[in-house]
């Protein structure tokens, strides 16, 4: 048996017959189990009010630590023990629903990153493919570099003055970057009354400054900083776009320059070669990764309510 528990880090307790477990080599508590439930104790224990309590009683300057002496100070409430059991009951049922959600959530995650892949690169139906600047593709595919593309515009971010910003909602929303970025769109927290560079509905936003490849789509008209870029899309579906750049984000990280903080130029951005398929196939590959997020949206969603229920 260890000498104390860590607190340093977050703390991991097992159940394991009767038995709390601090993970970490940290103390082992041993109780009565005619008189305490394991998994109401378990539950009490991990509670946000009891961690913080434990670490008020923790000493150490580097490595907060708690030994036993410290512990005993901890005072637990003692329900009955049918009680006991029926909170822990309820608790263990709304973690179970919360661990079948992760599940969900991460099957999910596992069909949308294997259907891009191959959407993106072997799209719907084809026989024929040929090799291009981006790889192995469908043979009717067009492959152009994005500066040359005239149906394609990219504009940089730059920020407007900072005397201009504010939150009661004068001149136009203003993002600075990757901090305002959602699942699919920005939830913008400043507005400016000088708005520099501007993006429109259905521009794919991309990060330019670390971190550097996260993208979104512009939701209605705002004005863009300097840590981002918008990509117009001309001619074709903007969410077929999102969906590639979306794929492409290592690649773009990778050509970013820096040490401390990485980058992207217009330069870099500009000479990104791209894939131009027919554009209903387009709009039906965006229909299908569309769908998959929607799932995904939910499922997060569902989880998020789960772990309100659980914290109230």
């Amino acid at each position: 048996m260890s000498k104390g528990f860590i607190i340093g880090a977050p703390i991991l307790i097992e159940n394991i017959n009767g038995k709390l477990i601090y993970s970490m080599d940290l103390t082992k508590l041993i109780f009565n189990k005619s008189k305490i439930n394991s998994k109401f104790l378990f539950y009490y224990l991990k509670h946000n009010i009891i961690r913080q309590k434990m670490k008020s009683f923790a000493q150490g300057t580097n490595v907060l630590h708690l030994n036993h002496d410290l512990a005993k100070l901890l005072k637990l409430p003692l329900p009955p023990l049918p009680e006991q059991q029926k909170i822990a009951e309820i608790l263990s049922t709304v973690d179970s629903a919360i661990e079948k959600v992760n599940q969900a959530i991460e099957k999910t995650q596992r069909l949308k990153k294997g259907l891009m892949q191959k959407l993106l690169t072997k799209g719907i139906g084809h026989k024929e493919f040929k090799d291009t600047e981006i790889g192995r593709i469908p043979k009717e595919w067009e492959v152009v570099r994005l500066k040359e593309s005239e149906e394609i515009e990219l504009i940089m971010g730059q920020s407007p003055p900072g005397k201009s910003y504010n939150k009661e909602g004068k001149g136009l929303p203003f993002i600075q970057g990757k901090a305002e970025f959602g699942n699919m769109y920005p939830s913008p927290i400043l507005w400016t009354t000088q708005p520099t560079k501007i993006a429109e509905e259905g521009d794919v936003l991309i990060s330019v400054r670390a971190p550097v490849g996260d993208v979104n789509i512009c939701p209605y008209r705002l004005c863009i900083g300097r840590g981002l870029a918008a990509v117009r899309i001309k001619k074709g579906s903007n969410i077929f776009y999102f969906y590639w750049f979306q794929k492409e984000k290592q690649h773009i990280e990778n050509i970013g320059k820096g040490s401390t903080f990485k980058a992207v130029t217009k330069d870099e951005l500009s000479n990104l070669f791209i894939p131009f398929p027919p554009l209903p196939e387009q709009q039906k590959i965006a229909e299908i990764l569309s769908t998959v997020d929607k799932r995904l949206e939910l499922l997060k969603k569902k989880k998020e309510k789960l772990e309100r229920i659980k914290k109230a």
